[in-house]
């Protein structure tokens, strides 16, 4: 029996898809399968028309919006004190952003300083003891000066002709009477000036030496103390560009209510991050270079919104120095215009390899192959028809037809699905998924109250605040008792008396003659004044008051009357700025930018709900050393005493009491205003997505889309499909 009159008697039976309205009609076959059609047994043979379609040839990457960020090192290594700045706060150039153990340093600096004040000190009252020492010489110096000048103007001559001197007439040069009398005036003052001058010049040669020695033991410390802040500086870490922390290394230290310890960070790892968040990034899975120059058309996709897009290529010895490090290689695009995109969104970036608008296509399965090249089968009167083929472009599951068959013409398929008879419009609406998890507070930077009181002895009465109050500056935090040392009073009280009474007498003496005496006695009151001042403000004081604003993440313990020393912590602050809600995300779904809901009951059980923001960024935006499981999410400042409270109100039962925990909850990977699918709508072949939708004259067709996602009811589309779409559902 000939192939063609097979066919048509299986057609004869089999053709059940109707022209319009959604029918029985089986699932396409698989792409890519050439079967050839010899005597068929048991298999229904069915047709598609040849229709016009969109073809894309297309992979979608998950992408997230990130700010540009630079990560910081030690060139060195260093071993981390402490942070200048916590995540999510902003940062100008040259901030400071680690700080060292440089306590040796910085005693030596102090000691340096100290030294070098001291040398400024003594070489600067050494001149001023010898311009004082010159003053008045100076003054009769100029003076015999003045009378030496006057001499020298009218000097005799010292030898003349006797005739003037006897008047005789006889010749010869005898000594001038008149120059003997000028001598003996003139002498009179050249001598002592004489002496004077090389006494002046003597003091001034020795002020001279003395000043060139100390500028260069001057220049020599200051280049010393140089050094010495040098090294300070290198063992800090500051921020090369204005931004906003976006990590630090957790294991140097952990973000607590606690004590930060010291940690030794290896030469080149980074310590912290920092990250422009005016300067938009996407990053995604690492696609090669190679994908990108072959592709037809790239774009990001946010919220429904096409934004172009620009590739940021990675060198090959820089890919190859992340994998060997054991870095995840991710690929980075620019968005040229970011205007309404916020830090954290999610994003697809849709790579086109071949794309094929409104063009003629058949399922591929429909195209065979012989010596001749492609054919289909198109069914004519009931009878199928040899018919040769030229191909385009394929899609996996459709391909184009550059000639051969026409729109409309029915193309054997064999297999042809079945859909069922419902219907649905596709319609906008937002796609996502949720986050939840539990949360505890967390503090950054903070600082000690210390007892201020210097003199006399403190004893402890009782303790004004709570282990995690909020605690503004002013606060009374304890209430004490001083027991006054009136002995050291009275002694400083004596002591300037006497200086009192010893200025008046220096006065009397000569005021002028004393002037430095005096005024030495006159700061040493002055300092006394300070000191008595203090004492006795110290003897009635009844508080100690916060010097700062904060929470009381840490309370030193006393019982009544014990003594509390000069300067000794009573209480820890952390910083009221920077607290956090920490939540542990090992999948890293949250993304620095995030809007995360966090939910807490009071003491009264009263629901209370605030917003945070994620202030710390996941594996896609920094290397591995700075990844971490926890999330760090900052709350605002004027939610601070609320949710410090809670936890005032969970230590009920002690200081080490339950740690309250949050509820965390966010929605992420969220993409909103997008064309969403039913799933039953979404037939899946070899990863390319189909809907059968209905035109506006009842007529099927297939149409192929970009998909972004699907959840276990939706897919949601990048590309392919419009708003108001009637698709068939299974």
């Amino acid at each position: 029996m000939k192939r063609n009159t097979i066919i048509s008697l299986l057609l004869s039976v089999s053709l059940v898809l109707p022209f319009a309205g959604c029918g029985n009609r089986e699932t396409m076959q698989s792409a890519g399968e050439n079967i050839e059609l010899i005597e068929p047994v048991n298999m229904s043979v069915n047709y598609e028309e040849a229709e016009y379609r969109d073809l894309y040839d297309a992979k979608v990457y998950s992408a997230t919006v990130v700010p540009y960020i630079e990560e910081y090192s030690s060139d060195d290594g260093i071993s981390v004190r402490d942070y200048g700045a916590y995540p999510g706060e902003a940062v100008s150039k040259g901030t400071t952003l680690v700080y060292s153990d440089s306590r040796s340093i910085d005693e030596k600096i102090e000691a340096m300083e100290k030294q070098i004040k001291d040398m400024e000190e003594q070489f600067g009252e050494y001149k001023a003891d010898v311009a004082d020492s010159l003053e008045e010489p100076k003054k009769q110096l100029g003076n015999l000066e003045y009378c030496v000048n006057a001499y020298e103007d009218v000097r005799p001559e010292e030898y003349v002709d006797q005739s003037s001197v006897s008047g005789n007439g006889e010749g010869g040069k005898v000594k001038n009477p008149e120059y003997e009398s000028w001598e003996v005036e003139y002498n009179k003052y050249i001598g002592p000036y004489r002496i004077l001058k090389h006494s002046i010049d003597t003091t001034e040669l020795g002020l001279a030496q003395r000043t060139e020695l100390y500028e260069l033991d001057h220049a020599h410390f200051l280049k010393l103390l140089e050094d010495l802040k040098k090294q300070k500086r290198d063992a800090t870490i500051t921020s090369q560009m204005a931004g906003t922390v976006v990590a630090i290394a957790e294991k140097a230290v952990t973000i607590t209510a606690y004590q930060y310890l010291n940690y030794y960070m290896e030469k080149d790892a980074p310590v912290v991050a920092v990250g422009d968040v005016n300067r938009k990034l996407l990053k995604c899975e690492y696609i090669n270079a190679q994908t990108i120059k072959k592709a037809s058309d790239i774009y990001a996709l946010i919220d429904g919104k096409r934004y172009e897009v620009e590739y940021q290529p990675i060198s090959s010895d820089e890919y190859v120095r992340l994998t060997a490090q054991g870095e995840t290689v991710y690929s980075t695009f620019t968005i040229l215009d970011s205007g309404e995109i916020n830090m954290g969104d999610f994003a697809v970036i849709a790579v086109i390899s071949d794309a094929r608008k409104n063009v003629i296509s058949v399922p591929k399965g429909a195209i065979r192959k012989d010596d001749t090249g492609s054919y289909v089968y198109v069914i004519k009167d009931d009878s199928s028809v040899y018919t040769q083929v030229k191909t385009g472009m394929s899609d996996g599951a459709y391909t184009e037809i550059l000639s051969g068959v026409s729109q409309g013409d029915r193309i054997l398929v064999e297999n042809a699905g079945k859909t069922g008879s419902s219907t649905a419009k596709l319609e906008k609406g937002n796609f996502g998924s949720s986050f939840e998890g539990r949360g505890w507070l967390e503090y950054s930077v903070s600082g000690y109250v210390k007892n201020p009181i210097e003199n006399g002895t403190v004893y402890f009465v009782s303790s004004d605040i709570q282990p995690y109050q909020y605690v503004k500056k002013g606060d009374v935090i304890a209430t004490v008792r001083v027991m006054g040392d009136e002995v050291a009073l009275s002694r400083n009280e004596t002591k300037r008396s006497r200086l009192a009474e010893r200025i008046r007498d220096l006065q009397k003496l000569d005021a002028e003659a004393n002037k430095k005496s005096i005024a030495d006695m006159q700061e040493q009151i002055a300092e006394l004044d300070k000191t008595i001042t203090k004492q006795k403000a110290d003897y009635a004081t009844t508080q100690i008051r916060a010097d700062r604003s904060g929470i009381a993440i840490w309370l030193r313990q006393f019982e009544e009357e014990d003594i509390i020393l000069p300067d000794s912590e009573l209480i820890q602050l952390a910083d009221e700025d920077k607290v956090y809600v920490r939540t542990e995300d090992s999948k890293q779904l949250l993304q620095f930018g995030n809007q995360v809901s966090i939910s807490y009951e009071d003491s009264n059980r009263q629901k209370y709900t605030t917003e945070g923001m994620v202030a710390s960024m996941s594996k896609i935006g920094v290397s591995s050393k700075l990844t971490t499981e926890n999330v760090y999410i900052l709350i605002p400042k004027e939610q601070v005493t609320l949710l410090s409270q809670v936890y005032v109100d969970s230590f009920s039962g002690g200081f080490w009491g339950r740690w309250y925990a949050f509820d965390v909850n966010a929605t992420i990977r969220e993409m909103n205003d997008v064309i969403v699918v039913p799933k039953k709508a979404v037939q899946d072949i070899n990863g390319r997505t189909y809907v059968s939708v209905i035109d506006e004259n009842g007529k099927i067709t297939t149409r192929s889309f970009i998909a972004g996602g699907y959840n276990s009811e939706y897919y949601w589309v990048v590309d392919g499909l419009t708003e108001g779409m009637e698709v068939c559902l299974e």
